[in-house]
């Protein structure tokens, strides 16, 4: 069903669609808050008031009560508290985390031509449960949208809350994500029932999933962001330190001069082999070239007899002159000290490097690209490590569990009755719900005997497709030795950096 206007006489209207009712701006209240937790209400009057800002603070069984339709009312997604006495909306009065958000300013994308009901489709079937976990709440503030997730963790847990929040903000960019404010708890957003005075239109809450559940920051990071924090340096808390062996598979940049070399190389070979035509922009990797030959050797007339002889090895060779003249630049930067500190994005930037071109480049390669190389070889030693114990992946462990769900479902047991069976939590069960919709019974059931289960203590053998009575069995062991599993380590993760400069004064 596809909406473009709603048009609301009272406050208290209440909104259905597909059989859901959504509820209004006090029962929200009622349903995510306890009575005495303080939240912050804040008004902002029109142009010729002065814009001027009010903030009070109520108790939620207080704010439940009180109208909303008013011009630009919003309201703290996070609960405060009394320092000496004293309350203020900021983040060192927030008393708990109750919500994750994302702020969509839709009207600055490129989906401003498209309607709130037309994103909401588009981020249902392309995102919910799939990149991102499904919100607990979508609201339409006028121009845009908010996305809300609701949790209840400790205000210590503010640094994981932080690093979800990022990841969210980051999947829904070309929806017009606001990065200004990610990371602030003591976030305000509109109040469902006030008025937007920019639109002139009602803010109103247009959908909701699973609102009885409430997510861990810890469960969102396990499901969703393995891809994202890839990147990241992982330490297992209160363990010694890792002594990596050394392999030819990987190459170690410690030190200046082995990071120029590969540098070099990598030159070497996009010039030659990519980078040999008058478009290919000859002179600026000559320019680099000469510079890092010259951090390496300290020798001028060497690193120019070295620049000189990589252009002549070009078909389409820039004249001597031209060359010496381009890369003149590289010396007087060398003279005044001025180090080159960029990082290895900025060179591909500089360079409008492709991908294909990246394919055999040891260091001058993107994050992405280098997070993909290591998700590659993690993802192979996974599988390795996997058969030398004689276990599945988990691919084919969410076939078993999506088999054994429908079997389940097919006997009449409930949903409750399910979770437990198979010790899994709610909103994974609603999950593959949804993914089991696109598969017919049959097709599981070939996904599985595709596959082969090799048990420790036992020899290969193959799981059989037959009735619910011998397969659901089998999979609740190995679901619950594998949810028993990722609980063992917890993990903190510290960030690396590469220091940038701007290349635009190299030449």
């Amino acid at each position: 069903m596809c909406v473009n206007l709603f048009e609301f006489h009272t406050f208290f209207i209440l909104l259905q669609k597909k059989g859901e009712i959504f509820m209004d701006f006090n029962a929200f209240i009622k349903e995510n808050y306890n009575e005495n937790d303080k939240i912050a209400r804040m008004s902002i009057k029109s142009p010729e008031h002065g814009y001027r800002v009010q903030t009070y603070h109520y108790d939620a069984s207080e704010l439940a009560k009180a109208s909303c339709q008013e011009n630009n009312l919003y309201f703290a997604l996070n609960p405060m508290k009394f320092i000496n006495k004293s309350i203020r909306r900021d983040k060192q009065h927030v008393a708990r985390l109750k919500f994750l958000y994302v702020d969509l300013d839709i009207y600055k994308s490129e989906w401003k031509d498209f309607t709130q009901t037309q994103i909401l489709m588009q981020l249902e079937s392309e995102y919910f449960d799939i990149k991102i976990p499904s919100p607990s709440y979508v609201v339409n503030s006028g121009r845009g949208m908010y996305l809300l997730w609701r949790i209840d963790e400790h205000i210590n847990a503010q640094p994981r809350w932080e690093k979800v929040q990022a990841f969210l903000n980051s999947q829904l960019i070309e929806f017009g994500a606001d990065r200004a404010v990610v990371t602030d708890t003591a976030r305000v957003l509109r109040i469902p029932g006030s008025i937007n005075s920019k639109s002139r239109t009602e803010v109103f809450i247009m959908d909701s999933y699973n609102t009885n559940y409430t997510y861990t920051l810890y469960e969102i990071m396990q499901e969703y962001m393995q891809n994202d924090i890839a990147s990241f340096q992982y330490t297992k808390k209160k363990a010694p330190k890792r002594k990596y062996k050394a392999s030819s598979k990987i190459v170690f940049m410690n030190t200046p001069y082995s990071l120029y070399n590969a540098r070099i190389s990598d030159l070497e070979h996009l010039l030659l082999k990519y980078r040999d035509k008058e478009s290919g922009m000859r002179e600026n990797i000559l320019f680099l070239y000469r510079y890092y030959t010259l951090c390496i050797s300290n020798d001028k007339a060497e690193s120019l007899n070295m620049t000189l002889a990589l252009n002549s090895r070009l078909k389409y060779a820039l004249d001597e002159k031209e060359v010496i003249k381009a890369t003149a630049s590289a010396e007087k930067y060398y003279d005044n000290n001025r180090c080159f500190q960029i990082s290895n994005d900025k060179l591909v930037d500089f360079l409008n490097i492709e991908p294909d071109e990246m394919k055999e480049m040891r260091s001058i390669i993107t994050s992405c690209e280098k997070s993909a190389r290591k998700s590659a070889r993690d993802r192979k030693a996974y599988l390795k490590k996997l058969e030398a114990k004689g276990e599945s992946t988990k691919e084919y462990k969410i076939k078993l569990r999506l088999k054994a769900i429908y079997e389940l479902l097919e006997q009449g047991k409930t949903q409750r009755e399910i979770c437990a069976e198979l010790n899994i939590s709610k909103s994974t069960f609603y999950s593959d719900k949804k993914v089991m919709e696109q598969y017919t019974y049959e097709q599981l059931c070939e996904a599985v005997q595709d596959n082969t289960i090799i048990n420790q203590n036992t020899d290969e053998t193959s799981f059989s497709s037959g009735s619910p009575e011998n397969s659901a069995p089998v999979l609740r062991e190995d679901v619950v030795l594998h949810a028993h599993d990722r609980q063992k380590a917890y993990y903190t993760i510290s960030y690396s950096s590469y220091q940038l400069d701007d290349l635009l004064n190299t030449s």
